[in-house]
């Protein structure tokens, strides 16, 4: 939905028929602490993970029109994990007994981004202590919690094996391993991390739910990411978010961060000799996220990527509205329509998912309801059943899968 076809936002022209998305965020998406005693942190934190293992937007793709390239494979292949090009394939790897390379520091870490550059001569990140197989590895200390969580699996599993096997090379222990982390991580995305986030009535409509008994790789299928997953529906874990990370150790509370001075800062992982990944891992599992509704903390939406020197950083859900714009997105009552719903062009008939609170708001801003951007319009729909997102973006999400 570009306005010449192939070039140009969408309300781009003068002048613009949509409102600045900074104003957006601002009035539709203030912050307000709401936990949902459903779920806990590390269903945001695994959704994050999760999406990196699918879409990495290349910058500057020169293709001709405005389209943006996907750097990752679009399949659940673990390549947050294992990497998506043969350099960074062969800088993770110790090609010793099936291992990924380790911290020389702490064998319960991966290596660092300078080991690597001394190793090999380059510098694989410009951002960033730690080196995995995805670039973000180290944008908030979840993440990297998560990218540490599957580092140490695939490292147990290979000693376990070369343990029994020890006459097996390398490279057959390895792919061992990977065939088996590989395993573990879709049977967790697929037998519990969707069930939870679609609600079991949406898994079994559409044919979501886990078969024991087939393993087959079909050619045929399009395993391709589109935008309005990748740019919208798949950043709802921005409403689950809490701005401040409770640590626990064990099931004791020993502290908290905040979101907005941890941005590309591991302190909060490695301290106490790296028994900060326990207490991050253990305040995953323990404290609950808030509930799916239009607010967000304000550690997204004022404070990302904030320098210690700055009272304020940037705005994570005007960037969402603005990617959104960029890549082309048609706006939300369209995907409403694709996806079954009801949709209008009149402020006088509001959808039903819809509370009359941020109709109102809606109106205050967009001329028309056909104008509202896909992500502010996915996050408003209150959700249904037992599923925790709104029906555009479970749909969306659905598609996907």
């Amino acid at each position: 939905m570009l306005q010449s076809g192939y070039n140009g936002q969408r309300g781009v022209k003068v002048p613009t028929t949509l409102p600045n998305a900074r104003l957006v965020s601002a009035t539709i998406h203030p912050d307000l602490i709401k936990p949902d005693a459903r779920i806990t942190n590390m269903l945001p934190q695994f959704g994050q993970f999760l999406d990196h293992d699918l879409s990495l937007v290349a910058e500057g793709a020169e293709t001709g029109i405005r389209e943006q390239v996907n750097m990752l494979t679009s399949f659940v292949d673990g390549s947050n994990i294992y990497g998506s090009e043969d350099e960074r394939h062969a800088f993770i790897r110790s090609f010793e007994k099936g291992k990924l390379r380790v911290n020389s520091a702490n064998s319960k870490f991966p290596p660092t981004n300078a080991e690597i550059e001394a190793v090999f001569g380059t510098k694989p990140m410009v951002l960033g202590t730690f080196l995995a197989g995805d670039d973000r590895v180290n944008e908030m200390p979840g993440l990297l919690v998560m990218h540490t969580l599957w580092f140490r699996e695939h490292n147990r599993i290979a000693e376990g094996i070369y343990n029994l096997m020890p006459f097996w090379d390398d490279e057959f222990i390895f792919q061992e391993t990977r065939r088996l982390v590989l395993a573990e991580w879709q049977n967790v995305v697929y037998g519990e991390y969707l069930p939870t986030l679609l609600g079991m009535d949406t898994m079994n409509k559409y044919g979501l739910t886990l078969r024991d008994w087939w393993s087959n790789y079909d050619p045929n299928v399009d395993a391709t990411v589109f935008h309005a997953f990748a740019d919208a529906a798949y950043r709802f874990g921005h409403t689950f978010s809490n701005g401040i990370i409770q640590l626990y150790r064990g099931l004791e509370n020993i502290g908290s961060y905040r979101i907005r001075h941890n941005f590309f800062v591991d302190t909060q992982v490695v301290q106490d000799g790296g028994k900060g990944y326990d207490y991050i891992l253990n305040g995953l599992l323990i404290q609950n996220a808030q509930t799916y509704d239009p607010f967000v903390t304000e550690d997204l939406t004022n404070h990302v990527l904030q320098l210690p020197t700055d009272d304020f950083g940037s705005d994570l859900i005007a960037r969402n509205f603005q990617r959104g714009r960029d890549h082309g997105l048609p706006a939300w009552m369209e995907f409403r329509r694709l996806c079954g719903l009801e949709t209008t062009t009149s402020w006088l008939n509001k959808p039903v998912e819809v509370v009359s609170d941020s109709w109102l708001k809606l109106q205050g801003l967009f001329q028309n309801p056909n104008e509202v951007d896909l992500f502010t319009g996915g996050i408003i729909e209150v959700p249904m059943g037992e599923a925790l997102t709104g029906p555009t973006f479970n749909c969306l999400k659905v598609s996907w899968e």
